[in-house]
């Protein structure tokens, strides 16, 4: 499905100042159900106040310093730890946080915001411009190891402190998707005297000026944070201004689909990230709980394709890949088919995105044969092909994550019906990652979160190989397209800019897209006041309370 809210029409021009105010019109869709809201009129505080909230999340964070984390628990931890200066609404519009007002210079290259007072970090030391200088400047700095965070900083290139309240940064050019960038945490700002006093162990002990504070992380097993009593509300979007209604959030670490599962029909959790889809349906008609549904906003469950690597490297056989697998027989593998197909390297709900790129590549095994006769491949005596003597013969390394593997089981078979040969190599997600920077592996699971179509950077961009570029994709006009449309202040050139580029992304196949994936996650139905964040990703439990 798409989604146009908040969305202009492609014709529509903004102004320059609008532009780079409000940094891109993002088109979000999502359907959630029961409790997203603040507590019911009437209820008062003192009758919802404290008490712990515990969830279930699906991995281990790699780090709780937000300007090096890149898995998506972490960040659901950091989000109740660590602020930002803006945050947007549902709607994709901005609102100040630790920032009370912001302003733009007319080529776009400096950004002004002036700072809330009174606003205290964790340890006791004042949220200030030296602050926000530190915490910006850090993510340049390569011990930081600020993979996700230096893509979403841009062409950033130093801070000015002006006073202890207002600070102006420098941009080697204009960035325009600087500002719905500023909403994620990744780019939020830490303690500048907890970060010297912890040094590379910072990941391990966060201290930010969020409403929680972390109290422990019991590797593979829990992360605790606390209420802040002495939060300072900077939040334009919660329902009431008092503290927090939890006095303590529990997040649990259970990989295992089912046994994440029974935590919630048993009661020793309160909320479950991401049912497994073949439980949606009872979880959902069961009045004990109840369900979220979100397409949140990103790239779609995807395969990077390394056109580096061989057979990989021969277009031929990138593109035999997409005529070759069924994807609806995938989403019903993994999601019970309640994700619909993806054809492109952005989802329907995130602004920019081309529809003409569901025309290319339609399931057609013997298009797929032709395509790869037609370019040499002649099928051996074991049905894999052979070109120059060499074997069509692919490797994935893969996360040792039992729905992602079967749906490479499902897929190595389409593969060899059409010749081509699929390896399937299982590890832990870290080594896996590793294994793809360093160009060993001819696919790269990959899903990623985001609202401008400037992520596209992240992974198709030749300066981010050896990064996030996994598949190792090298194109110069796409390079050169991605530059230019990040630095470009008329919203209807970036939209073309951005709807050549995800065409020439399919057409060289760079990637093999699978399904939108529509998250589903579950809680019980006493559970109140949950709403999730701008991506449709992320829930918030500042609200949150149990029915009283």
């Amino acid at each position: 499905m798409r989604g146009t809210e908040g969305r202009p029409s492609s014709a529509e021009r903004w102004s320059r100042r609008e532009v780079l105010k409000r940094g891109v019109a993002f088109g979000v869709a999502a359907t959630a159900v029961r409790g997203l809201f603040g507590p019911e009129p009437g209820i008062a505080a003192t009758q919802i106040q404290g008490g712990q909230l515990t969830a279930s999340m699906f991995l281990e964070p790699n780090t709780l310093d937000p300007a090096a984390a890149t898995y998506i628990p972490g960040i659901v931890v950091l989000k109740n730890v660590v602020e930002t200066l803006v945050e947007f609404d549902q709607n994709s519009k901005p609102h100040p946080r630790l920032a009370t007002d912001w302003k733009v210079s007319p080529d776009g290259k400096q950004w002004t915001f002036r700072l809330r007072e009174g606003i205290m970090f964790h340890d006791g030391t004042p949220f200030d411009a030296e602050a926000v200088k530190f915490s910006f400047d850090r993510i340049l700095n390569p011990e930081t190891k600020a993979q996700t965070a230096i893509s979403e900083l841009g062409p950033y290139e130093s801070s000015q402190v002006i006073d202890s309240k207002t600070i102006k940064l420098n941009f080697k050019e204009a960035y325009v998707p600087f500002l719905p960038n500023l909403g994620d945490v990744v780019l939020g700002i830490v303690s500048p005297t907890a970060v010297k006093k912890y040094g590379q162990d910072f990941g391990n002990h966060p201290v930010g000026t969020g409403p929680y504070v972390f109290k422990e992380w019991v590797r593979g097993d829990h992360v605790t944070v606390v209420r802040n009593d002495k939060y300072v509300n900077s939040s334009q979007l919660v329902a009431h201004k008092g503290l927090p209604y939890f006095d303590t959030l529990v997040f649990r670490i259970i990989l295992e689909d089912q046994t994440r599962l029974d935590t919630l029909r048993s009661g020793e959790a309160d909320f479950i990230y991401r049912i497994p889809a073949v439980n949606v349906a009872s979880v959902e008609s069961d009045p004990k709980f109840q369900v979220f549904k979100n397409m949140y906003a990103g790239d779609p469950v995807m395969f990077l394709i390394n056109r580096q690597l061989f057979p990989t490297n021969d277009l031929a056989v990138a593109q035999a890949m997409q005529f070759a697998v069924n994807k609806p027989i995938l989403s019903k593998i993994a999601t019970a088919g309640t994700s619909p197909v993806a054809w492109g390297p952005l989802k329907p709900v995130v602004w920019g995105y081309n529809p003409a790129v569901e025309k290319l590549y339609r399931y057609d095994p013997a298009k797929a044969r032709q395509v790869l006769e037609e370019a040499g491949w002649k099928l051996g005596s074991d049905g894999i092909r052979v070109k120059n003597g060499k074997a069509c013969q692919m490797v994935c390394d893969v996360k040792a994550d039992p729905v992602t593997v079967s749906m490479l089981t499902a897929m190595q078979g389409m593969f060899k019906a059409v010749g081509i040969g699929l390896d399937i190599k299982t590890m832990a997600l870290p080594a896996s990652e590793e294994l793809a920077r360093e160009g060993k592996s001819n696919m790269t699971f990959m899903e990623w979160r985001g609202i401008d179509p400037d992520i596209l950077t992240v992974h198709y961009h030749s300066k981010n190989i050896g990064g996030w570029n996994m598949g190792h994709f090298k194109n110069a006009e796409v390079d050169q397209l991605l530059d230019t449309a990040r630095a470009t202040l008329d919203q209807t050139k970036r939209l073309e800019m951005y709807h050549k580029v995800q065409m020439t992304i399919m057409e060289q196949a760079a990637t093999l897209p699978l399904f939108n994936l529509l998250q589903v996650d579950g809680a019980k139905a006493s559970l109140k006041g949950v709403r999730y964040d701008v991506y449709r990703y992320y829930p918030e439990w500042y609200d949150a309370h149990f029915a009283s």
